[in-house]
């Protein structure tokens, strides 16, 4: 594991207040082989211009410019295509607001050793939803009970979006082929790797507030997740 090369794919979209300490937090853990992709999807307040200051400053650092048609779901893949091309062998996907702790990290790439995917979850023993705002935790186990449910799948936190996969299971997956743009990527992955009998495995995390900024959730993202639902769920059950 040591000599793997391995990725951290982060989608931003005006995280112009979290993204430069996120990064600090994640290169200070020192793991050896390590590239991180930052898909920004073209934020309009000078995220941008903060990654490649950081990106000039640190080898590791790539910033992937997107244009045209947003979306979570869009950026990830840019993410990971790009990581596969590199050659990683491992690749964690994580949030770009600080809800997700740099600290966190090591344990996901020990855990996916034993396991095709691992998912950082906040629904088993130890782990927690740390964010002070009811409506918004509320709105997240609900979400997590009615996906799990209309989908069949096993995971307990299907709602994650910090999770490490290995290479070799994203490489049997056409990218270019699912249905999801926006958040709903989350749950269609996984609905691809229970099809697969993928080895998936939870581990527990500390989900806490986003540190500046505003949440992406909104009628248009709720939207399109919408749309999407239904497309991976007549494709998939």
């Amino acid at each position: 594991m040591q000599h793997s090369q391995k990725a951290i794919v982060i989608p931003v979209f005006n995280e112009r207040y979290t993204i430069e300490p996120l990064l600090s937090g994640i290169i200070a853990l020192g793991l050896e082989g390590l590239n991180i992709f930052v898909v920004d999807d073209d934020s309009q307040d000078g995220t941008a211009a903060i990654l490649d200051g950081v990106a000039a400053e640190h080898n590791c650092v790539k910033v992937i410019h997107r244009r045209g048609r947003r979306g979570r779901g869009l950026s990830v893949k840019a993410g990971f295509a790009a990581a596969l091309e590199k050659g990683c062998s491992y690749i964690l996907e994580m949030d770009g607001d600080l809800s997700h702790r740099a600290e966190d990290i090591p344990h996901f790439f020990q855990a996916v050793e034993n396991a095709d995917i691992v998912v950082g979850s906040r629904r088993i023993q130890d782990g927690e939803d740390l964010r002070k705002n009811l409506a918004r935790k509320a709105l997240s186990v609900f979400s997590n009970f009615v996906l799990r449910r209309a989908l069949a799948l096993d995971i307990q936190d299907c709602t994650s979006g910090f999770r490490c996969f290995k290479a070799d299971v994203l490489k049997g997956i056409p990218l270019e082929r699912l249905k999801s743009s926006g958040p709903m990527l989350l749950e269609e992955i996984l609905l691809v790797c229970q099809r697969d009998k993928k080895a998936m495995r939870e581990v527990p995390i500390k989900f806490l507030d986003r540190r500046g900024g505003r949440s992406k959730l909104g009628l248009k993202t709720v939207g399109i997740s919408l749309l999407d639902f239904l497309r991976i769920k007549f494709t998939y059950t």
